[in-house]
């Protein structure tokens, strides 16, 4: 059954296409939302030409806080465009309508890609009308045993 909270609109937060000069901020906003999974680099963030991808930045004062980044899901479903989200949820509600008027023709789904345990982003999809349309279960290996 749908959580009936509604998620609450933030003015507080400036928002802006990402910059360069946003990938560190942006690299570790998206490390401490994969909480230890994964590290993510400055390198891994530029800005794009390619007119498929869209990235925003939600600024608190001057500070990078949040980030949302739209891009083709992949070649298994190229009608798919994937929604990825990082930083202070409460960002999450302006960036998510801001994407939305700039989304590429041609696609028919928008995807977000997330874990159970990360209940921020799962609290989001929720409320924003998302379904959990596929789930899949990492494998849990015990390398420290493994010879």
């Amino acid at each position: 059954m749908p959580d009936p909270t509604p998620i609450a609109m933030d003015t507080s937060f400036t928002l802006r296409p990402f910059q360069n000069a946003d990938a560190g901020a942006v690299a570790q906003l998206v490390t401490d939302a994969m909480r230890g999974h994964w590290t993510y680099l400055p390198e891994h963030f530029r800005e794009s030409a390619d007119p498929l991808r869209r990235q925003l930045v939600a600024l608190h004062g001057k500070q990078v806080v949040a980030t949302a980044h739209l891009s083709p899901f992949g070649a298994a479903t190229p009608d798919a465009l994937r929604l990825d989200l990082a930083g202070d949820s409460r960002a999450f509600t302006p960036l998510y309508p801001a994407l939305l008027p700039t989304l590429p023709s041609g696609f028919t789904r928008l995807l977000g890609v997330t874990r159970e345990g990360f209940h921020e982003i799962m609290h989001f999809f929720h409320a924003a009308g998302f379904r959990n349309a596929w789930q899949s279960w990492g494998a849990h290996l015990d390398l420290t045993a493994f010879y």
